[in-house]
């Protein structure tokens, strides 16, 4: 029997692979602390490498390094990626993203979350190859601009956070750095709750959304200035690539980067392209490069979105021949059934993974979708405009180009602290147990591949629907 999308077997047999690997205790396919080839516990050592990102706070600033080696007594040993802490009066030196440094320190494992439903910060920070805590009391620039494109991409974001800042103000300015740079140490834990809240976390993120405004927005723009169609396509995907980069390269912008760079290549070489291919390449990739993104949060929110999109959307709502009005009201009615399709889609798949990370819900965020999806991409674009405008002397032309993006936060955040008074808007369900997780899935997927037609055909798909979601939110007292 031919199989119809290879890719997508290989995906699932790739995720089955890993897991196994996982459980056998792996280093590299598993949580297990790294080891070191001699006992530094509580000791100062000697960390040197390559700083790819730089995080500043009030008293403290965190450096990420790779390409690291500890240095121990004369000898030199490779060691996976370290975040560094540093107090902001030891950094006598700007030391910037692209700069080789050397750290004098002690360094520390990251540790598991110590109680039930507390930040699991080896969870998160293992898939993004960051393996030791290091508190650092002294540093010094080995040498600068070892790396140049990260030193430039560093300055670039810079530039852009300080022309966004100009543009929007500091509270707007934030939100727009956290969207368009995935820069959130300015974004405020008043506006992340927000947005968390209301459900719509996923306008913070860099995701398929972002290229897909930026990316097919720039072939646009150079195929109408009659630059060649393969030119045009070649210089897109290199600009989405070197954005993914300069957003810090999180799963869901590597998804997209991976997912816009095949439509691109399909475009050019005149194939068809498909959704669901494309989707399981990207997560063989990043997966063949950090195994434990299979457990992450955010990579299984990321694929699980568009999946629902691209597998559960064309079967639960194929698409008719329906006709509207061409007013008005029939496009706006248009608009929103095929939002509200979207969001039922995306949610299916979502559910039980926001419910197992997160153990809540927000009710009505579905609807919120529905109301802020169409403003994202004029946001963007006014927080893109606004940043490049505000790198120019005055304050007026930033203003005009930030105007649009200032108007509809302002709708988001008057919007979102209304809908917080409205009943039952945040439902805290409790964590589900991985049992019920699969068994939703498996259910999902039954309903899925039933093909046939029918009033009782229907009937009972809802009816199983319903079933499974009861069954994933069943909590059995313990103890």
């Amino acid at each position: 029997m031919k199989i119809k999308r290879p890719l997508c077997a290989a995906a699932f047999i790739w995720a089955a692979v890993l897991w196994l690997l996982g459980r056998s205790r792996l280093e590299f396919f598993s949580f297990a602390s790294p080891d070191l080839p001699v006992n530094i516990e509580k000791e100062k050592v000697i960390a040197t490498g390559i700083v790819y990102q730089k995080d500043v706070y009030d008293s403290i600033t965190n450096l990420y390094l790779k390409n690291s080696n500890l240095l121990i007594r004369k000898e030199k040993y490779p060691i996976e990626n370290i975040k560094v802490t540093v107090e902001n009066q030891e950094i006598t030196d700007s030391v910037r993203p692209g700069d080789r440094t050397a750290i004098y320190g002690v360094l520390e494992q990251i540790p598991r979350a110590g109680n039930p439903g507390q930040f699991d910060e080896r969870s998160y920070y293992y898939p993004r190859k960051i393996k030791w805590y290091m508190e650092g009391t002294e540093i010094q620039i080995l040498r600068k601009k070892e790396n140049r494109i990260l030193y430039i991409q560093s300055q670039i974001r810079e530039k852009m956070k300080e022309g966004i800042q100009k543009a929007f103000g500091i509270e707007k300015g934030g939100i727009i750095q956290a969207m368009v740079l995935g820069e959130k140490g300015n974004l405020g834990q008043d506006n992340k709750l927000l947005f968390q809240i209301m459900g719509i976390s996923h306008v913070l993120a860099i995701s398929g959304m972002h290229l897909s405004v930026l990316g097919w927005g720039l072939y646009k723009l150079l195929v109408r200035i009659r630059f060649p169609i393969k030119g045009a396509g070649i210089l897109s995907a290199a600009a989405m690539i070197f954005y993914g980069e300069l957003t810090g390269s999180g799963a869901a912008a590597v998804r997209a980067v991976i997912m816009f760079a095949v439509s691109m290549g399909a475009l050019l070489l005149k194939r068809t392209y498909d959704f669901l291919s494309a989707l399981s390449l990207a997560a063989i990739l990043l997966l063949a490069e950090s195994p434990l993104y299979l457990y992450d949060s955010s990579f299984l929110l990321s694929f699980g979105a568009v999946l629902g999109l691209a597998a559960v959307h064309p079967v639960l709502f194929p698409p008719e021949r329906k006709k509207y009005s061409k007013n008005l009201w029939g496009k706006v009615k248009k608009e929103v059934e095929a939002g509200l399709f979207s969001s039922i889609s995306v949610w299916s798949i979502l559910l039980p993974i926001s419910m197992y990370f997160f153990y809540e819900l927000s009710v009505w965020g579905f609807l919120v979708n529905l109301l802020i999806l169409p403003t994202v991409g004029v946001l963007l674009i006014s927080g893109l405009a606004g940043g490049i405008l505000g790198l120019l002397p005055g304050l007026l032309f930033a203003r005009a180009g930030a105007l649009p993006g200032i108007l509809i936060l302002e709708f988001y955040i008057k919007g979102g602290k209304l809908l917080q008074n409205l009943p039952f808007f945040l439902w805290i369900t409790g964590k589900p147990k991985i049992w019920q997780c699969l068994l939703y899935y498996g259910i999902l997927t039954g309903i899925l591949l039933i093909k046939k037609q029918g009033k009782w055909i229907t009937a009972g798909k809802i009816a199983a629907l319903l079933a499974a979601l009861g069954l994933l939110f069943l909590r059995l007292p313990e103890g």
